[in-house]
């Protein structure tokens, strides 16, 4: 067959080109890269989500577990309850008179 042959399948030229098939494949393509993008986004919250758990809950024991630390102290500029002032003269402990 000879290179001339009109009834030979020719490969379209540039300016045939289908704009809408090609406007089409791109918007796939961009469609795929939203995706991924937006997959990675939610993978990296997650980890950030889990990250964030697993090292509150070391440094945040449950109260009342073994293991777990006694509530503080109160600071020392906190005086501890005392008991009512006795009678002059009154033997320590002993209770008030009524009048």
């Amino acid at each position: 067959m000879p290179a001339d042959d009109p009834q030979a399948p020719q490969p379209p030229a540039p300016e045939h080109y289908d704009t809408a098939l090609i406007v089409a494949s791109l918007r796939r393509q961009q469609r795929r890269t939203r995706l991924i993008i937006a997959a990675l986004g939610a993978l990296a919250i997650a980890a950030a989500a889990a990250a964030l758990l697993f090292s509150s809950s070391r440094h945040a024991p449950v109260p009342g577990a073994p293991g777990a630390a006694q509530p503080a102290a109160p600071p020392p500029s906190v005086k501890a309850p005392q008991p009512p002032a006795s009678r002059p003269g009154a033997a320590p402990g002993a209770p008030h008179r009524r009048r």
